[in-house]
């Protein structure tokens, strides 16, 4: 049943695209439409619409901008723009380079990248050699963009990271909760990316976990997403930060090296060992690794001396190296790190202060209060 509506749909919506060019006299003002949305992505349920999107001509221009229709009980929105447009797009997204000092930059990035993601996923009901080569290009640059997006989630879980901590030491677990729900959807997004998942839209991060990535805690996400932790206290936001972590290390890293975060050998998080300082949130920079504390201090790492800090999740310095070996079957610019140079990498990240051997209690002093 519910196929069916979905397939309705997109017929909808295609049948709008072609009416709207059988209008066009010889074609002067459309070059091409296609149809996008969380439906085309394999995404979606009986109730999500359909979009179009129509490009029309450099110098032309259509009445207004966005349209309304209906189709036989379906809705069918309709947006129009310049030919030029995805193209810039997916330019801006592909061209795009992290620096320690332009993260910001990522904020204005979210209209593009919900524009070119639903052009990813897109069905084309007018396809013209302006939007083939505009396809081509997405498929020939998405491992920048994916990279771009992942980051992008990395920044936004960045962004609540302060709120979360207030409203845990003051005790206010409704309001942690709220933002804890919005840390793990930018962790889960994080997740999705990485493993290739092209749909930007936040509301479908559960089916995207499920269709994208078998070998991950599912049940773990869900359970800190709902707010369930909160039943063990305020302490217990401690174990949602390192698993936000854990989630947004393992896609960052494992993306930079063109492999999934289902590659990540363990998502537990250990009671002793070696400790990574969960104040640090992860980006990718080009052939480096960002590690950035808000307002205090950014740490520029190599690949491999940022996977070792990652894999410190309250372990033993043999697991680590363990760990290194294992993901080295997939990524080989571990395949260098032997054991003895895992502990030297240890060792230099301890005397920077990345990494402990004790793991801090955060919020016992909130709980005990």
């Amino acid at each position: 049943m519910e196929n069916t509506a979905v397939q309705r749909k997109i017929q909808a919506a295609e049948t709008v695209a072609r009416a709207l060019a059988e209008t066009d006299d010889a074609g002067a003002l459309i070059d091409s439409a296609y149809v996008a949305g969380s439906i085309t992505a394999g995404l979606g349920n009986s109730t999500s619409d359909a979009d179009v999107f129509v490009l029309h001509h450099a110098g032309k221009a259509p009445d207004v901008t966005t349209q309304q229709f209906n189709v036989g009980g379906d809705r069918v929105d309709v947006e129009w723009y310049p030919e030029s447009f995805p193209r810039e797009a997916v330019e801006k997204l592909a061209k795009w380079e992290l620096r320690p000092d332009n993260l910001a930059d990522l904020w204005s990035f979210e209209d593009d990248l919900d524009f070119v993601s639903r052009l990813a996923t897109s069905r084309p009901v007018i396809l013209s050699p302006t939007l083939q080569a505009i396809r081509d290009t997405v498929d020939d640059e998405w491992s920048r963009i994916r990279q771009t997006m992942v980051n992008y989630w990395a920044l936004t879980a960045n962004s609540g990271l302060e709120d979360f901590y207030g409203a845990c030491h003051s005790r206010d677990l409704g309001t942690a909760t709220y933002i804890g729900q919005v840390l793990l959807t930018s962790a889960g997004k994080a997740v999705t990316a990485a493993s290739g998942d092209k749909y930007f839209g936040r509301k479908w991060v559960y089916n995207q976990i499920s269709r994208s990535l078998k070998n991950f805690p599912s049940e773990k996400y869900t359970y800190y997403q709902t707010g369930a932790w909160t039943r063990e206290g305020v302490e217990a936001a401690q174990n949602l930060l390192e698993f936000v972590q854990t989630c947004l290390a393992a896609s960052q890293l494992l993306a930079g090296e063109e492999q999934s975060p289902e590659l990540w050998p363990s998502w537990e998080y250990g009671e002793s060992g070696l400790f990574r300082d969960l104040s640090y949130n992860i980006l990718h920079q080009g052939d480096r690794v960002l590690l950035h504390k808000e307002l205090h201090r950014q740490v520029s790492l190599k690949p491999q001396v940022a996977f070792v800090w990652a894999l410190c999740q309250g372990q033993s310095l043999e697991s680590v190296s363990a760990q290194v070996e294992q993901l080295a079957q997939d990524v080989p610019v571990l395949r260098t790190m032997s054991e003895v140079r895992v502990q030297n990498v240890v060792n230099a990240l301890m005397e920077k202060g990345l990494i402990s051997t004790r793991r801090e209690r955060i919020f016992s002093s909130a709980q005990e209060a």
